[in-house]
C-alpha cells in the first residue's frame, strides 16, 4: 500500500541478499532529533569509533596520495606526517580552537594534490596549495567570523610554515611563490599556473576583462579570483562563496563565466 493510499501501488521486490544500510550523526547534533524506540528496535545499530590516532591518519593520507606520478618514493618523503604537523602549528592558534580536521579534509587536499601536479604544479606547490583551499580559504566563515581582522595574518603565517615545510623538504624554493600569479587567457584556457578552466573567447586584452565594468586586476578581486580558480580544480565538489553584502560576489561570478 503506498503512503498516499492510491488504488494502485507500485511493488518492488529485494533481491535475496539486499540489504539496507544507513548511516546518520548522532542525534542531537545541530538540532537532529534521536529515532524513535519503534525505529530503533527495527535496526541493528553500530558505534563507528572515529579516526583520532596520528599513525592511522598518516596511512590513509599515504594510501591515497599517487607517489608514482609525482617521481617519489614512499619511504624517502612522507606528505602525510607534514600534513599532521601543520594540522598541530594550526591547532595552537585561535583559529584552530574553533576548528575540527575530519577524514574528509585531508582527502581532500589529498586530492587536490593528486589533481594539480598533472596539471603544471610541482609537488610542493601543490602541498602549499591544497591546504589554502582545504583550511585556510574558509577563514572568516563561521565559527572564524568574528575573527576577521585576524585571519590575512594568519594566513600569512600559515603560507610561511607550508612553504619551510616544502623548502626543508627540498620541493621548492622562496623563489616559487614570490612573484604574484598573471591571469591569463591563451589557448582556450583562462587561469593562472595550474588553476586553468577552459574558455573558448579570443580576447587576449592586458586588463583581461569579464565586462567593460570589472577588471580582475585589482587586488581583492584578483586574490579572490585566485581561490575560485583553485577551488575548481577539485572535481566533483561545489563551490560556496560567502562575504558581506555588496562586495562583488556575484559579479565576479558573472564576469567570469563571460
Amino acid at each position: 500500500i503506498s503512503e498516499k493510499g492510491d488504488e494502485i501501488a507500485e511493488e518492488l521486490t529485494a533481491h535475496a541478499a539486499f540489504h539496507f544500510i544507513g548511516t546518520m550523526n548522532p542525534g542531537g547534533d545541530f538540532g537532529k532529533k534521536e529515532l524513535s524506540p519503534a525505529l530503533r528496535n527495527r535496526l541493528s545499530e553500530i558505534w563507528c569509533e572515529p579516526c583520532t590516532a596520528d599513525s592511522d591518519l598518516v596511512q590513509i593520507v599515504e594510501h591515497n596520495l599517487d607517489y608514482a606520478q609525482f617521481g617519489f618514493s614512499r619511504d624517502k618523503l612522507c606528505l602525510g606526517k607534514l600534513m599532521l604537523e601543520f594540522r598541530n602549528y594550526f591547532l595552537t592558534s585561535e583559529f584552530g580552537k574553533r576548528a575540527t580536521f575530519s577524514i574528509r579534509d585531508y582527502l581532500t587536499w589529498v586530492n587536490f594534490i593528486n589533481v594539480t601536479v598533472t596539471r603544471g604544479l610541482s609537488l610542493g606547490q601543490a602541498y602549499v596549495h591544497g591546504a589554502f583551499v582545504t583550511f585556510l580559504d574558509i577563514l572568516g566563515t563561521g565559527s572564524t567570523s568574528s575573527l576577521l581582522e585576524q585571519c590575512h595574518g594568519f594566513r600569512r603565517k600559515c603560507f610561511k610554515y607550508l612553504r619551510n615545510q616544502m623548502i626543508h623538504a627540498r620541493l621548492v624554493s622562496k623563489q616559487d611563490f614570490r612573484k604574484t600569479p598573471e591571469i591569463t587567457r591563451d589557448g582556450g584556457r583562462f587561469g593562472t599556473w595550474g588553476f586553468y578552466i577552459d574558455n573558448k573567447s579570443t580576447d587576449t586584452q592586458a586588463d583581461m576583462k569579464g565586462t567593460e565594468l570589472f577588471s580582475f586586476k585589482t587586488p581583492t578581486t584578483h586574490s579572490n579570483l585566485i581561490k575560485i580558480l583553485r577551488a575548481i580544480q577539485l572535481p566533483h565538489k561545489a563551490i560556496l562563496l560567502e562575504g558581506s553584502p555588496g562586495v562583488g560576489k556575484t559579479a565576479l561570478l558573472k564576469a567570469l563565466a563571460e
